[in-house]
């Protein structure tokens, strides 16, 4: 549950090792400090070559000299785990978190300890301590303490610590929406924590639903994202402000060569500006969909110069397969133009994409195109 973090005080150690210690112990051997550094550091890493073996009498004989060298008394610890000894190993980080509290090391250690005996409080409250003192902490600790939300108790534990406001909150919820690989449970620590008062601020909601996705839990995100992203009825979002996250149900715009989308304000509305080379091809802007079996219409507008291609552009929508089962080719005219087309998505497609795609078209010069946000509406069987 909140164990599991044995593994990364070897690497916490490697990564917290000072790198200058070589030479100062060389200098000052019997300087009882740098002894207990120089012993972590060896102890820390892997022994090769004419490296010395005798770490642990070098901690011993610092801590002998100073009683207050934690980082001696951390050596020993991790000496004695590495060894298999349990006893020594408990002893040495016990005397460390009595001597400091801001010995990350030591508080990995308690927190094991706490799982075992299954105190989770106890676990949490170590948890905090470390993620306050060491900002490397986050690398072990954050993955594990977001499979443990998993865990009923475990939340509700969290919930209690989250009342303090910690100073790491906001990052471990960023960092979990973003990459735990048990998204439900994390959403549903989300919530918990939003009903308890906490703010979830951006982009945390956005990076969850895009986790969601990506997991495959497509209903899920969908009903996250509407609930929480965008409230607005309807079956499709329209163009809007371009933000640094977004999700699978926001607009993507890609980039092939010779081609430049870019969602720009016009009036009270935004719309998708499209410069293009005519040899240049490939899909512009997407968006995942979420339509329930049945008969729907495309509808839309575009605005190109006069004289350009303007069937250099398509609409298509595909199932999850890729395979588009609607697709409407945008006509040539002058001024702006309108299109719509009715499409029935099939009962085995729960999942859509909407893609405006570009293709070769007749010309020399790069021109733009303005898309106004397309609609997708339910329509009745017999409509067009």
């Amino acid at each position: 549950m909140l164990s599991g973090v044995a593994s990364g005080v070897y690497s916490l150690g490697s990564a917290m090792a000072r790198r200058s210690i070589d030479l100062a112990y060389a200098v000052d051997p019997s300087n009882p400090v740098i002894a207990g550094r120089f012993a972590l550091s060896e102890v820390s890493n892997p022994i090769q070559g004419d490296r010395p073996t005798n770490f642990r009498e070098v901690a011993a004989r610092a801590l002998e000299q100073d009683p207050t060298a934690v980082d001696a008394a951390v050596a020993i610890g991790l000496a004695s785990q590495l060894n298999n000894q349990p006893a020594q190993t408990d002893e040495a980080f016990a005397y460390a978190l009595r001597m400091s509290r801001r010995e990350t090391r030591a508080h990995i250690w308690a927190i094991e300890q706490a799982a075992m005996r299954g105190d989770i409080r106890g676990a949490l409250e170590h948890y905090d301590l470390a993620l306050r003192t060491e900002e490397n902490a986050t690398d072990v600790l954050f993955p594990t303490l977001a499979s443990a939300a998993s865990e009923p108790l475990v939340r509700k534990e969290l919930i209690r610590l989250f009342r303090s406001n910690p100073p790491w909150g906001q990052n471990f919820i960023n960092v979990a929406a973003m990459s735990a690989s048990n998204p439900k449970d994390i959403a549903l620590l989300v919530e918990q924590l939003r009903r308890a008062g906490t703010k979830i601020a951006y982009p945390a909601d956005q990076l969850l639903a895009t986790n969601l996705y990506n997991r495959g839990f497509r209903q899920d995100a969908w009903d996250y994202y509407t609930s929480r992203i965008n409230r607005k009825p309807g079956t499709i979002r329209p163009f809007s402000q371009t933000q640094a996250y977004s999700t699978s149900f926001d607009w993507k715009l890609d980039e092939p060569t010779g081609i430049l989308p870019t969602i720009i304000r016009s009036g009270d509305d935004y719309v998708l500006d499209v410069s293009k080379v005519p040899s240049s091809s490939g899909a512009v802007a997407s968006q995942a969909l979420r339509l329930a079996p049945g008969r729907y219409r495309l509808a839309g507008s575009f605005e190109a110069p006069q004289g350009s291609d303007r069937s250099a552009y398509r609409w298509e929508i595909a199932c999850t397969d890729g395979q588009p089962f609607a697709m409407v080719d945008l006509a040539e005219g002058q001024g702006t133009q309108a299109y719509r087309t009715a499409f029935t998505v099939p009962a085995d497609c729960p999942q859509q994409t909407l893609t405006l795609t570009a293709r070769q078209s007749s010309g020399f010069q790069a021109q733009n195109t303005s898309f106004a946000s397309p609609t997708i509406t339910r329509v009745g069987a017999g409509s067009n």
